[in-house]
């Protein structure tokens, strides 16, 4: 490819212009103040149309549904403390977020001070989401103006790419930290930097120079680790191109280390993640990612030139519902827009001329490569799918690089426009005709990219947030400060599948619209309190009350949502239990509210898991209620049994279903059983199981302290496998399968675990 470098000549030395972000907004401030203005006042009318939106309504959440009730529950644990741990959610265990890692603190510390002057997580989160269009524009319009754009056009630029699709479309699917995307211009102006200086700005010879490259590092690394991510790939492409073009390392090297500082700020926001993996150990449960994932989150091509789905055009926008409910991989937040689709198609003409030859301007040759760079690294098959094997599964939603595409073609279609003398006319001086182009531009992009307004919908999350808020608040106001709520029915937190109709995150709505309750939803499946939890939510309602009443709740919460008989049942049941119905049911009849007469007192503050389960005479541990069973009865792996007080620990086995449990070479090699005592001298083995796929017919290989032994596995099998110690202390067995094969690779559906045999039972006689 051939990209013709328009360098400057100055006392005989090459040098290319250069003037810095800061020098940019001084100069251009009045436009940078009009943009931002602009950009907030007309988000929100977008949002609550004309006129009510010209003085924004913060007072109840513009989403209040799905993944956005999520940011409210964080929102509000940011403003009581910090995110990690709160006492009022997961009571009386507490409910830490430490499993979870995320690189949001940049976030997450905004919505904590917009909280300290509103007192309101609802206007926090509000008043962020409007915040992320002004914090686009003005960036976006400072890196445009760095790329030589005249001021009209970055002007347009930088609304367009303010209000892309993405923008609305990650928010109303509760995805707001992805809505401060203000971060990705930065990463396209050091990256022209290191194509065209060898550098990405600072000359960090200079010891002054240090405090602003780790800073704008820290704020880069610290809004989500994907544009962290995609960004610094975007700096090695340009870091790769400019060693290629200068036959020098300096540019790569350079590259390489700005995205090691990059990379030093997400592990800085990870260590409280990190330091508790260390201190308590993996949670299977939470946060794990397989690598098919990477192709089912990929990035489609189609999806960047179709229409938004809230086009105002309905032929238009029910052509993209038709297309997405028709295809597979769907996804409805990559729509590029009319202008972004005409550049995008520049961005291949571009590459085409300079491929056939022909001289291409230097920072459009830059665009196009650093664009198509990253649509086959992110596309369905591209090099994502690579990454995910070889390297790790962790980065899964590649179809969110989109919005880097989207700046790069916004300034494709800018650099294209801005050298067109057709356009622009043949007198530099003249900026009447480019204000007037612009302005054209700007108001047919927006027409296309924004719907007439989003007021149906905030009106139905408006009229949602305030049943729920009104109903929360009433419970508050008969209870004394400090009281415990139990919830039902159980569901796991986070990112689990809906029990009926009740999702992951709407019993965190409690939490969220009290001040002083506590609440037994948002502990962290797969730790303490979420095991307590489970296990008690399959105990009677008599259970049950014994339970929590030992522990001091002295209310019930039943949200109808989670039963098939919308509840009809267990409320009839608690009614019969207390004497009297609820006492309290919201507007919509979906939740109710039981008073609990007769409970103990609040357990005291720091009390450990196990003396809270021994005060309540209910213990649980990761293998749910233990059964009083013998090494001859055995162990039963399947769903409806209980694991023997003999068991100290499983390993390599996944979760209990019907059958039992397979085995999974994504958790462990082998599958290791612990006894908390050590086996027998003499003893036989009792294995029942079934193998999968490729395991049948083949051998199981059995390691008890020295001794090794091979089990055939029919399908199914019942192997008895005479065991002689010699004396020798063991308190463990292992199984090793001969083939783990994921049903995926066996195109059996998208199951990623790499099973080898399901044990049904194990005894030991």
């Amino acid at each position: 490819m051939t990209i013709d470098v328009d360098f400057q000549k100055k006392n005989n030395s090459v040098v290319f212009e250069n003037t810095t972000l800061t020098q940019h907004l001084l100069s251009d401030w009045k436009w940078v103040l009009i943009g931002a203005f602009f950009s907030f006042e007309a988000a929100s009318v977008i949002m609550l149309g004309w006129p009510a939106g010209i003085v924004p309504d913060i007072r109840l959440p513009y989403v209040f549904a799905g993944d956005g009730l999520l940011i409210q529950w964080l929102a509000q644990r940011a403003i009581e403390g910090w995110v990690f741990t709160n006492p009022r959610s997961g009571f009386p265990f507490g409910s830490s977020l430490y499993d979870y890692p995320n690189s949001d603190s940049g976030s997450l510390v905004i919505l904590k001070v917009i909280g300290a002057l509103t007192h309101s997580g609802f206007s926090s989160v509000d008043l962020y989401l409007l915040l992320s269009f002004p914090a686009a524009f003005v960036v976006a319009f400072i890196v445009f103006r760095s790329f030589g754009i005249k001021k009209s056009y970055s002007a347009m630029s930088a609304i367009l790419f303010t209000f892309a699709p993405f923008h609305f479309s990650r928010l109303f699917y509760g995805h707001d930290f992805y809505t401060w995307y203000f971060g990705i211009p930065l990463f396209f102006f050091y990256g022209k930097n290191l194509f065209f200086l060898g550098k990405t700005h600072w000359d960090l010879n200079k010891p002054g120079r240090y405090i602003p490259f780790i800073c704008v590092a820290a704020i880069l690394s610290s809004f989500g680790v994907y544009y962290a991510f995609f960004g610094m790939i975007v700096l090695v492409i340009c870091g790769l191109m400019a060693t290629s073009r200068n036959r020098s390392f300096r540019p790569l090297i350079n590259a390489v280390l700005f995205c090691c500082a990059i990379g030093a700020g997400v592990l800085i926001n990870l260590l409280p993640n990190i330091g508790d993996r260390f201190v308590h150990g993996k949670n299977p449960e939470v946060a794990t990612r397989y690598a098919f994932e990477s192709e089912m989150y990929a990035l489609k091509t189609m999806h960047l030139l179709l229409p938004q789905p809230d086009h105002r055009i309905a032929a238009l926008a029910s052509f993209t519902k038709t297309y997405d409910g028709t295809f597979p991989l769907s996804n409805t937040t990559s729509s590029l827009g009319i202008v972004g689709t005409v550049g995008f198609f520049a961005i291949i003409l571009a590459a085409g001329a300079a491929l056939s030859g022909r001289s291409v301007n230097p920072k459009l040759g830059l665009t196009s490569v650093v664009v198509l760079s990253l649509l086959l690294i992110s596309t369905v098959g591209g090099f994502n799918v690579l990454f995910a094997i070889f390297v790790t599964p962790l980065i899964r939603g590649w179809d969110r690089i989109s919005i880097f595409i989207e700046f790069g073609a916004v300034l494709a279609f800018a650099l294209l426009i801005n050298g067109s003398t057709r356009v622009n006319g043949n007198s530099g001086k003249s900026t009447l005709r480019p204000a007037i182009v612009a302005g054209c531009i700007t108001i047919i992009g927006l027409w296309d990219q924004t719907p007439a307004t989003y007021r149906p919908m905030v009106d139905a999350a408006f009229q949602a947030a305030l049943i729920d808020k009104t109903f929360v608040e009433q419970i508050e106001a008969t209870m004394p400060p400090g009281s415990a709520i139990y919830q039902l029915p159980y569901i796991a937190f986070p990112e689990s599948a809906p029990v009926v109709q009740l999702g992951v995150y709407q019993p965190g709505t409690a939490f969220f619209n009290s001040e002083k309750l506590r609440w037994s939803f948002g502990g962290m499946a797969g730790r303490e309190g979420d095991l307590f939890y489970r296990a008690l939510s399959k105990e009677s309602p008599e259970k049950q009350l014994e339970v929590i009443e030992k522990l001091g709740f002295s209310g019930i919460y039943i949200d109808r949502r989670g039963y098939s008989d919308r509840g009809e049942s267990i409320i009839a049941r608690f009614t019969g239990l207390l004497g009297s119905g609820p006492a309290l049911v919201r507007s919509d009849g979906v939740v109710v509210f039981f008073k609990l007469p007769n409970h103990a007192a609040l357990p005291d503050e720091g009390m450990t898991a196990e003396q809270l389960m021994s005060r309540a005479g209910y213990a649980v541990d990761r293998f749910g209620i233990r059964s009083n069973a013998t090494l001859a009865d055995g162990i039963d792996f399947s769903a409806a049994a209980q694991i023997p007080n003999f068991v100290a620990g499983l390993q390599g086995l996944s979760v209990a279903e019907q059958q039992g449990r397979w085995s999974d070479a994504n958790l462990a090699r082998s599958v290791v059983i612990s006894f908390t005592k050590p086996l027998p001298d003499h003893f036989i083995l009792e294995l029942s199981g079934v193998p999968f796929g490729p395991n049948t017919g083949k051998k199981l290989k059995l390691i008890v302290g020295s001794v090794e032994k091979e089990i055939d596995m029919p399908a199914p099998f019942d192997a008895h496998v005479p065991i002689d110690l010699k004396g020798e202390k063991v308190t463990s067995l292992e199984l090793i399968p001969p083939m783990p094969t994921s049903p995926g690779e066996l195109g059996m559906g998208p199951d990623a675990r790499l099973l080898g045999v399901a044990l049904k039972t194990l005894k030991i006689k």
